[in-house]
């Protein structure tokens, strides 16, 4: 069984003017450029979570495990990583505390 369509479906243009197909490719563009931005948005975020919990895993491995100058360094490296490279003396304190409760 055949559909048959007028022959006047057929010959209208998806976009009536030039101007109308400009804009439908302005906004493609745009959306293209939102939605390529929300992607790395994200992905830059999963790749800093997954640095910031690979630092934790070794500070914590390191008051475990390691040398009281590993500890603090690893701790330092986390506490940096955490406050965007600033230290705070708050942070220290808690370093200090967590290598003094080492075995």
């Amino acid at each position: 069984m055949e559909l048959a369509l007028p022959i006047t479906c057929l010959t209208v243009p998806f976009f009536s003017t030039t101007q109308e197909v400009i804009q439908n490719m302005e906004t493609i563009l745009c959306m293209g450029l939102v939605i390529g931005s929300l992607w790395l948005s994200i992905h830059l975020a999963g790749k800093r979570q997954k640095r910031g919990k690979a630092l934790y895993k070794a500070y914590q491995t390191a008051i475990a495990t390691g040398t009281k100058a590993q500890a603090m360094s690893c701790g330092q490296a986390f506490y940096k990583f955490s406050r965007n490279g600033n230290l705070t003396l708050n942070d220290e304190l808690s370093i200090k505390k967590d290598i003094s409760s080492m075995p």
